[in-house]
């Protein structure tokens, strides 16, 4: 491949189409056709947004990307930066949609005098809500649709809320579904960390106070082993929802995070270390699921 500048750090994947976004420490993403093995549309000259990070005298301050992700649709590219911020972008025109608010604990003087590292970003199956976690220890929560004063604006990312929940470093964040008392599915959000806890995040929208992301009383989930990764398990019965976790000693449990119980804990894949990332890949056609993890 022509245009790799420097070393890759973030790779995501078109929903749609045979498209391989690749990101760079540097400031850069392509995008790649791996059926066609060439560029997509625009040139990697077009998608270097080191301007949006300088330093006092002007000159860029070499802040990189850290992740990224496609929506559900395919329509939008999402990149987050090692700065804390998150700049969306049109994959067809190469250009920026908008920048939602930065990520930033807007009571928090410490956090906002320093730039945090955007560690992981995540996006609902249906593309109404994205997650990120960063080195700050924090979760922050955006919301696709319109405001509540101003209806008749367009449809767009706005900022929940935002929470330092855990102790040491956050290891997974991942999203859930289940049915609320009326039958309808409800959103859910999780995190892990090093600090062996597991939070569940309220995703409902408080106009009141919307920059506290709330969250419910946290629980252990190992006792001597480290988390290192979660994933919503995929249940028909969406009346009793099961999380799946990963730890540095090759377990998988099953968890309730309703009851707090274990359901289950079996060997997981002893190669290669342990467990960092887990994804659900789903062929709608056949019907079948496949679990795919890294190490």
């Amino acid at each position: 491949m022509n245009g790799i500048q420097s070393s890759i750090i973030a790779l995501a994947v078109h929903p749609k189409k045979p498209i391989l976004a690749i990101a760079g420490d540097r400031g850069w993403v392509i995008l790649w056709d791996y059926v066609k093995k060439d560029y997509y549309g625009q040139s990697y000259e077009n998608y270097s947004k080191d301007s949006h990070e300088k330093s006092k005298d002007g000159k860029p301050s070499g802040v990189s990307y850290s992740c990224m992700q496609f929506t559900p649709d395919g329509t939008q590219l999402m990149v987050a930066t090692s700065s804390g911020n998150i700049i969306i972008f049109d994959p067809e025109t190469a250009k920026e949609i908008k920048q939602p608010t930065p990520i930033c604990l807007m009571d928090d003087k410490e956090a906002n005098n320093k730039n945090f590292k955007v560690t992981q970003m995540i996006i609902s199956d249906d593309g109404l809500y994205c997650a990120t976690s960063d080195s700050s220890r924090a979760v922050c929560l955006f919301k696709y649709s319109k405001t509540y004063e101003q209806e008749d604006k367009q449809v767009e990312w706005w900022f929940i809320g935002k929470h330092r929940t855990h102790s040491r470093e956050i290891t997974s964040i991942c999203f859930g579904y289940s049915l609320d008392e009326n039958n309808q599915i409800k959103h859910r959000l999780f995190s892990i960390g090093k600090d062996r806890r597991l939070f569940e995040y309220d995703t409902s929208f408080d106009a009141t106070n919307y920059s506290h992301l709330k969250h419910k009383p946290p629980f252990d989930i190992e006792l001597e082993s480290i988390p290192t990764a979660c994933i919503w398990y995929p249940n028909i019965d969406l009346k009793e929802g099961l999380i799946l976790t990963a730890n540095d000693e090759y377990k998988m449990k099953l968890w309730n995070p309703t009851t707090e119980n274990s359901r289950r804990t079996c060997l997981g894949p002893t190669y290669g270390g342990a467990i960092n990332k887990l994804k659900l890949l789903s062929f709608g056609a056949r019907g079948e699921k496949y679990l795919l993890y890294s190490t």
